[in-house]
């Protein structure tokens, strides 16, 4: 396939800790076209959380945090990322196999909402692997 679009829903484990998970694995040779998100459950009003999502490079290349606000975006509002990495035309071609990723920041003071968050990257096959 040329295209292949991956979806992953993400919770943080605990609302108070902090985490990076790798949410997608991108092969050499493949291009991240674009990056959505959707949320389906919103953190509690007063936990202030952050989530970012890029890789080792840019931890916010695809989505950062003014992108996605855990305790405020609409739900089942699909929102598109802006990133560095999207900014430039045609997104980011990866020359090693790597990882997108998740990275969650506790602040504030969690409350009993777990947040959960549909994301989407759209991938390009533009070398033989």
């Amino acid at each position: 396939d040329l295209l292949r679009r991956i979806e992953k829903y993400w919770s943080p484990v605990a609302v108070g800790s902090n985490e990076t998970t790798p949410l997608f694995f991108v092969n050499k040779g493949e291009r991240v076209l674009w990056v959505s998100f959707n949320p389906f459950v919103n953190a509690g009003a007063a936990t202030l959380s952050t989530a970012t999502l890029g890789d080792g490079s840019d931890v916010d290349g695809y989505i950062s945090i003014t992108d996605l606000d855990l305790e405020t975006s609409v739900i089942g509002t699909p929102i598109a990322g802006t990133g560095a990495y999207l900014a430039t035309s045609g997104g980011k071609l990866y020359g090693a196999d790597d990882t997108v990723d998740l990275v969650y920041t506790a602040s504030g003071t969690p409350g009993t909402a777990v947040p959960r968050v549909l994301f989407v990257i759209v991938v390009a096959r533009e070398q033989p692997g």
